[in-house]
């Protein structure tokens, strides 16, 4: 957990499909790429993360896709708990999320403190 003073967090990730493939076609390669990305876009307002391995992850569509269900579970989670979150942008929806909405803890959201701080703005 960051202290309040620091500055909102911007969280990426891919909880549904991997970004691999659409990402390498727009020449990122890397989550660092990403995060410069990122960067660029808020102009400093927020601090953007990636979680890397998660964007970045293979799947197999002939064994069920993907293979990180808890992984994406506790990254959502994780996420979501963290006051100075501002937003969690996922790369890539679809199915593969959809197979662990019902693993979520949804409550953790009722957990997160009241943040008087607004991060409410345009990009």
């Amino acid at each position: 957990m960051r202290p309040p003073s620091a500055k909102p967090r911007i969280h990426l990730t891919a909880v549904g499909s991997p970004a691999a493939n659409d990402l390498g076609r727009l020449g990122i390669r890397t989550a660092k790429d990403l995060v410069a990305l990122g960067d660029e876009a808020v102009g400093g307002r927020y601090r953007v993360t990636a979680a890397g391995p998660l964007i970045f992850a293979s799947q197999d569509d002939r064994r069920g896709g993907r293979q990180d269900d808890a992984r994406r579970v506790r990254e959502i989670e994780r996420t979501m708990a963290d006051d100075n979150v501002a937003a969690l942008v996922t790369i890539r929806g679809g199915g593969w999320f959809a197979r662990v909405l019902d693993a979520i803890d949804w409550d953790v959201l009722k957990r997160r403190r009241r943040n008087t701080r607004r991060h409410s703005g345009t990009f």
